[in-house]
């Protein structure tokens, strides 16, 4: 694996704990690594989420990915000082929105090819003001912006129901593809993180990116002209 894989993996690992300690963990590279329970976890995660995928579980991984990329950034706000507004963006998701409550995604927008959620673009917008976005970058929360933008065309392989026009292949695989590959991240690492709890899950991050990368050059492309062909006989 590329070093730059390994660096957004080992930082993106440590979202729990703030910038300062992302930086400190630039100096860890040469010494982190992934241990033997972390691998199980993540590789465990990953593999349920890929079945689900390929039987067309879609929405399903893309919400659990979701609800973990939303606690990893409320975590990342506190970490960073900003807990009132964390306190209140976490209420607001538990009531509307998480997998916890009664709405999930059914309460998003999935009906265009427009973001899942002006909540979500709203917090993305919070987090760029508060967080520098170069550390948003490196702690991958940017994959909300994937899913925002992505998981609207990803769950629905039929096309868009509002117009029931057909999306493309090709525009159906730009959207899957980075889901998928995001989705599988998260899941491994929210899974890894449980399973190993901080601050001895460092290796997390770069135990899930090896399923992303694989999900993304190697499953996915192929799995999105199925599940296209499947919805669009």
């Amino acid at each position: 694996m590329k070093k730059q894989y390994v660096t957004l993996a080992l930082l993106a690992s440590s979202f729990a704990f703030g910038v300062p300690q992302a930086k400190a963990n630039l100096k860890m590279l040469s010494v982190v690594s992934p241990s033997a329970m972390e691998e199980k976890a993540s590789t465990f995660a990953a593999e349920r989420a890929e079945e689900d995928l390929r039987e067309g579980r879609v929405e399903r991984v893309a919400r659990q990915a979701l609800e973990v990329i939303v606690r990893a950034s409320l975590n990342v706000l506190k970490a960073e000082g900003y807990t009132q507004y964390a306190e209140r963006k976490e209420r607001e998701w538990n009531t509307s929105f998480s997998l916890n409550s009664s709405n999930g995604l059914g309460a998003l927008d999935l009906g265009d090819h427009a973001p899942l959620s002006q909540w979500v673009a709203g917090f993305y917008d919070g987090l760029e003001a508060r967080i520098d976005r170069k550390w948003l970058k490196l702690f991958m929360i940017y994959d909300l912006k994937i899913f925002n933008y992505g998981i609207p065309v990803a769950v629905r392989p039929g096309g868009n129901p509002r117009t029931r026009q057909p999306w493309g292949e090709k525009e159906y695989g730009l959207h899957f593809v980075p889901v998928s590959a995001a989705s599988v991240y998260w899941i491994s690492n929210g899974a890894c993180s449980v399973a190993v709890p901080p601050p001895f899950s460092l290796g997390c991050g770069v135990a899930a990116m090896l399923p992303r990368l694989g999900m993304e050059h190697l499953v996915a492309p192929g799995l999105s002209k199925a599940i296209y062909k499947r919805f669009n006989r």
